[in-house]
């Protein structure tokens, strides 16, 4: 999971069947929140603002997945 979510992310590539698959969750599991709401100013609607991150940061750090604050989360470390 944490290597198909960073690739997912940083590679963009959601045109793929895993790439379905990880945006899938993000929008069952996190859109609500994370999406138009912006939660503690996180939108992972885009790219762009997924990389930028909200309050506590980045939420993905390309080439670095253990640094990911998405990944941290979904991992419940």
């Amino acid at each position: 999971m944490k290597i198909l979510l960073f690739f997912a992310v940083s590679l963009n590539v959601f045109a793929n069947p895993a790439g379905e698959a990880a945006r899938a969750i993000l929008e069952n599991r996190c859109a609500a929140c994370h999406g138009q709401a912006q939660a503690s100013g996180l939108d992972l609607r885009q790219r762009e603002t997924i990389l930028r991150g909200g309050k506590r940061g980045p939420a993905v750090v390309p080439g670095k997945p253990d640094e990911s604050l998405l990944y941290k989360a979904i991992a419940h470390n």
